[in-house]
């Protein structure tokens, strides 16, 4: 189980996302050539503060966004009031292993960079994803794969490379198992920062586990800084979207 998301954490997430230059050019048109938004109610699962929900408002006809973190929803909820958009998104206090809404709610849902944090319950989850979608709407769900430079990183402290190559096929086969239908598209976002030093800070406070094991800081700065040049230091995230129309 995920920890809860502090402050801290969603400053250098914040840190993170403006050091990734794909987001708004890559992963944004990958994810909505997947369904069609337009008039749909759609559920972002596990929103954080809601950054892609912020950017795909104009799509969908309203977007609940639904977080377990204080944090994260103390930050959604300024910024819903910020943008003007209290009739088009909505942030709800909920844990998206037992969703607080009814079967069928929403006619698209989605989890983006969630499922992979709980290795014993994305299983679950994704049966919940699916309660709550609406028969042929469609359930989407993105985390990192196993190929390109960050996951190996990642791998330096986590010895999980292996796992996490082997989890596109077992999310595909659970998706099939519950609708007869599953489908990936994966995409490379890059991530490029100032120095190795500033980015292994920012993957410190994101993605690497605290504290770090053994020599594992080493590695990984010596990882960071071989993907490094005059520049800046540029590492690749493979970002795999798994999708499933409900039955």
């Amino acid at each position: 189980m995920p920890r809860t998301r502090s402050r801290k954490y969603w400053n250098y997430w914040r840190e993170m996302v403006n050091a990734s230059t794909g987001r708004n050019t890559i992963e944004l048109p990958a994810f909505l050539s997947l369904a069609d938004f337009e008039g749909k109610k759609a559920l972002d699962a596990g929103s954080g503060v809601g950054r892609v929900a912020f950017k795909i408002n104009g799509f969908a006809r309203r977007i609940t966004c639904v977080d377990e973190s204080p944090a994260a929803l103390k930050i959604l909820r300024s910024e819903i009031k910020r943008q003007c958009l209290n009739g088009k998104v909505k942030a709800v206090k909920g844990d998206i292993r037992a969703l607080p809404f009814k079967n069928n709610s929403f006619g698209i849902v989605y989890a983006l960079w969630v499922i992979h944090n709980y290795k014993k319950d994305w299983q679950g989850i994704l049966e919940e994803l699916n309660r709550v979608c609406r028969k042929g709407g469609a359930v989407i769900v993105c985390f990192s794969g196993g190929n390109s430079d960050l996951p190996k990183l990642e791998a330096i402290a986590r010895h999980d490379l292996k796992e996490r190559k082997a989890f596109r096929g077992k999310v595909l086969s659970f998706l099939k198992k519950l609708n007869g239908n599953s489908f990936s598209k994966p995409v490379l976002l890059p991530f490029k920062f100032e120095s190795p030093e500033w980015a292994f800070k920012v993957f410190s406070e994101t993605f690497l586990p605290k504290p770090l094991p053994g020599k594992a800081a080493e590695k990984c700065l010596a990882f960071l800084k071989s993907h490094s040049s005059k520049k800046g230091c540029v590492v690749r995230q493979e970002a795999v979207f798994c999708t499933s129309v409900k039955a």
